[in-house]
């Protein structure tokens, strides 16, 4: 069986409507004719509910939520006319004017004006908590249109029933709310283009055909002039079928995103608008009512105790939307306190990196024009200070030139070893292994003889992806820089390290018992030392710092309120391509 293409339901659908025309012309006015009429009617109507439905789940959230406003609306338009085919068909009661079922018929239109303020064309970005708003949002208009209706139509069907009072009060609201619908979708499709405006377009001439034909209607129901299945009934069924073909247009098409009608802003400020319009009209509502002494004591009564009521619902659901936007503010500042922390963070980690860079060109030129004239003394210097036939002083100072010469020499190289490029030869590692290896290197100096080492390694870490030289030598400067320190204070300590699997990151840390860190923010700054002239370059923490970034990492250093430095590394944990055999075994 070929697939039904729009054409082919624009086909059945036109086919539908011809042979309805067709039947009621046939069918003399009685059992037969109304039967026919209710029944093709509630089989329309079922078909409008199952194309809107079909594009239920295909959109982003906010067109979800227009579709499955739309299939609401639909839907309690199909239970107004099975309740109708169900007295007047089933029971075969002649249905008056103000019958139960007309309040589903009016209410059948609000879900439909909801979903056009929604924009599931627009590209806006909504979250959850915004879609949650709006059904707060449709909550209030569904409850303002239902007391609407009660005020003005309800004192004529539940208190004093009149059905030329209530025909002509109904007819009058439900043309406004008719009209409404036109007019939202009148003003969607002129902004919109592209695929939704044919979709928009297909729905305006559906709802102005349905508005004027529902006011024919209900003009000829007040005259007692109508019955189920006559000609009133063709553009009836002809606006009905326009809608299923407009919903099953919009299920087979590819609806593009479009620029926002309407900003996000411009929303939630119309639906705070109307929020407070519904409620401070209820005032003047009641005001009204008790003023208007000439629809009688049990009317007055009636309007007013139903506007209280109204109001008290109104006033649930505006606290509640309250409630949700003040925790949704909560959440937004902490979202922006948390956006500011990282964007801090991120900017240090940037001017971190940029210092390094620019320090890292600086010195690879200047290093090596100062290398070779500092050959050349290092040479000379030799020379002189080995020369037996040159006086005593003369060695001494030349032997004074040559240690300067090399203690240059050896910044010289520190340097070049700072700002040198060299590429990174990446495998998996085991960080306690690189930890161990570090350890192990640094307690071959006798000087740690008096340092207590506490290990505290947390065993069948995952692997992470990374050099193991690079790593090895950030690793054993960050435990010699601790060593360094404990010596230099109190000649003793406790150098603490450990190492864990936090979420998806290993994490390294080196504490110790010295004296702490004076400017910990400036710690990993290239040239920056706590160490006596001659004894640091303080090079050494900002290499660790390009290390740790160039493999994914972030390092950190802090003071102890025990007492002490605590620098802390992480690294994020390596992500094992499966193998072919690995792959294969999952498929079968």
């Amino acid at each position: 069986m070929p697939p039904i293409t729009p054409k082919r339901f624009a086909i059945i659908l036109v086919t539908y409507t011809i042979v309805y025309a067709v039947g009621t012309f046939l069918l003399k006015p009685g059992t037969a004719q109304n039967a026919f009429g209710n029944l093709g009617q509630c089989l329309i109507q079922a078909v409008i509910v199952v194309t809107m439905g079909m594009n239920v789940r295909r959109s982003r959230k906010h067109g979800n939520a227009f579709w499955l406003l739309m299939s609401l609306g639909c839907l309690l338009w199909f239970f107004a006319r099975v309740t109708w085919t169900y007295y007047e068909t089933y029971l075969g009661v002649q249905i008056s004017d103000a019958y139960i079922g007309g309040v589903l018929f009016f209410l059948h239109g609000v879900p439909i004006i909801a979903a056009t303020t929604i924009q599931p064309h627009a590209e806006m970005p909504q979250c959850d908590r915004q879609l949650r708003l709006g059904y707060v949002d449709f909550a209030l208009l569904l409850a303002w249109w239902i007391f609407l209706y009660g005020y003005v139509v309800g004192p004529w069907q539940f208190v004093a029933k009149d059905d030329l009072t209530f025909g002509f009060r109904y007819d009058f609201l439900y043309a406004i709310e008719s009209l409404l619908v036109v007019a939202a979708f009148a003003v969607l499709w002129i902004r919109t283009a592209f695929s939704w405006k044919r979709i928009y377009g297909h729905l305006l001439a559906a709802s102005l055909l349905y508005a004027f034909e529902a006011l024919l209607i209900n003009i000829t129901i007040d005259h007692k002039s109508y019955h189920t299945g006559s000609l009133y009934d063709v553009p009836l069924i002809a606006s009905m079928a326009w809608y299923a073909y407009a919903g099953f247009l919009a299920s087979r098409s590819r609806l593009e995103q479009e620029p926002a009608v309407l900003s996000l802003q411009v929303q939630t400020y119309w639906h705070s608008r109307f929020s407070a319009l519904a409620l401070f009209s209820m005032p003047i509502f009641a005001l009204f009512a008790a003023i208007d002494s000439g629809v009688g004591p049990a009317i007055q009564r009636y309007r007013v105790l139903l506007t209280l009521v109204s109001m008290l619902v109104l006033i649930v659901l505006l606290s509640l939307k309250q409630d949700m936007l003040q925790r949704k503010l909560i959440g937004l500042l902490r979202e922006s306190r948390d956006s500011y922390e990282n964007l801090q963070r991120i900017q240090g980690s940037l001017v971190q990196a940029e210092k390094l860079a620019s320090i890292g060109r600086l010195v690879a030129g200047a290093a090596h024009e100062i290398n070779n004239p500092l050959t050349a003394i290092l040479g000379y210097s030799d020379l002189l200070a080995d020369d037996d036939s040159a006086a005593a002083d003369q060695r001494q100072i030349a032997d004074k030139i040559r240690g300067q010469a090399r203690r240059t020499k050896t910044l010289v190289s520190s340097l070049l070893t700072f700002a040198k490029q060299s590429p990174m030869q990446r495998s998996l590692l085991d960080m306690n292994a690189v930890v161990i290896n570090a350890l192990q290197l640094r307690e071959l100096d006798a000087v740690c003889k008096d340092i207590e080492t506490v290990r505290d390694l947390q065993p069948q870490l995952p692997e992470i992806l990374g050099d193991p030289n690079h790593l090895l030598q950030m690793c054993f400067h960050i435990l010699n820089n601790a060593v360094e320190a404990m010596q230099e204070a109190h000649g003793k300590g406790t150098l603490t390290v450990s190492t864990r699997h936090e979420g998806d990151r290993i994490v390294f840390r080196c504490a110790d018992s010295g004296p702490g860190i004076a400017s910990p923010k400036n710690i990993f700054d290239p040239f920056y030392t706590t160490k006596a002239l001659g004894k640091g370059t303080g090079l050494g923490l900002s290499a660790c710092y390009g290390i740790v970034h160039d493999h994914g990492g972030q390092i950190s250093c802090e003071n102890r309120p025990t007492g002490g430095a605590l620098f802390t590394v992480s690294f994020p944990v390596a992500i094992k391509k499966p193998t072919p055999e690995t792959s294969t075994a999952a498929v079968v």
